[in-house]
């Protein structure tokens, strides 16, 4: 071991660890805190729709309301997009017009 830090590349080699190793520990923590936010969501959920069951409501108003929620979602995301000037990309928000009419749409449901 003292062979190694004595060997003149050794800083080098240490130094690509040390960064990568800092790289994998933040995408790891970021797909954690991910599968985390989508369990609970989803027990959020869960609890949601047991308590209109109980509350006696009707399949279709449940469906409805799940439904009004993850249209809420986007519309927020696609605010947040806006807001910052920077869309996540074609593939998620589209254009600006495409934006606005989804807010002009989202506006015209309510």
């Amino acid at each position: 071991m003292q062979d190694f830090f004595q060997w003149r590349d050794a800083a080098p080699v240490l130094i690509t660890g040390m960064v990568s190793a800092s790289v994998a520990l933040i995408l790891l923590g970021t797909r954690i805190a991910s599968e985390w936010r989508k369990r609970h969501l989803g027990s959020q959920r869960n609890e949601l729709t047991r308590s209109m069951v109980a509350a006696g409501m009707s399949p279709d108003d449940i469906v409805r309301v799940l439904h009004a929620t993850t249209e809420a979602d986007e519309v927020v995301r696609v605010l947040e997009a806006a807001k910052t000037g920077s869309p996540e990309g074609p593939s998620r928000t589209g254009t600006r017009q495409n934006e606005a009419y989804r807010l002009q749409a989202a506006d015209s449901r309510s």
